[in-house]
């Protein structure tokens, strides 16, 4: 009931959008089309079909940091999946700043602290990296580390990565 639609945007859709770098990263790369069937006016009425862009009257910049929420580690293939509350940008992967742990206590853990990797997917909430092959024989040489879930733990350390937003935000550190 008024002159205002707002329209909630599922995460699925969100992360969508912030894959693709040049959409929506200002007002003036902002614009809305609308079908026919996208809102009723009171009355039950289509709305007039939207086919060219309406530019955005009004921007809020993305100013959330992506958060780390959980890993796996596949060591026969030497693939790490990282899962992130946002879509981030593979590229600006620091793989420097990722430490595997073999228990919680990262003061007395075995360790080893990546030195690079390849990406396999594009910009997710879900990125893909493959192990380069000195990180996959270094960790499979220290006994205790990477052997289990139990004895699996991940370091990233603030700013490992940015997320899609512009400018962008630095993630969050912590240990899974």
């Amino acid at each position: 009931d008024g002159y205002v639609v707002v329209i909630n945007i599922s995460t699925s859709d969100l992360n969508a959008i912030k894959q693709k770098y040049q959409l929506v990263k200002n007002a003036s790369t902002t614009y809305l089309t609308l079908t026919s069937s996208a809102v009723l006016d009171m009355s039950g009425n289509k709305i007039v079909q939207i086919n060219t862009g309406i530019k955005a009257s009004g921007y809020v910049a993305d100013t959330t940091p992506p958060h780390p929420l959980f890993f796996s580690l596949d060591m026969n293939s030497a693939t790490l999946y990282l899962t992130f509350d946002e879509t981030v940008d593979i590229s600006s992967f620091q793989y420097i700043r990722i430490t595997l742990y073999s228990g919680p206590d990262t003061t007395v853990a075995i360790n080893y602290t990546l030195t690079g990797g390849i990406p396999i997917s594009g910009n997710s909430y879900t990125p893909v990296f493959s192990l380069v092959s000195a990180d996959q024989f270094s960790i499979k040489l220290l006994t205790g580390l990477a052997m289990s879930v139990d004895t699996t733990y991940l370091s990233i350390l603030n700013g490992s990565l940015i997320d899609t937003a512009n400018p962008a935000n630095l993630v969050v550190g912590t240990l899974l």
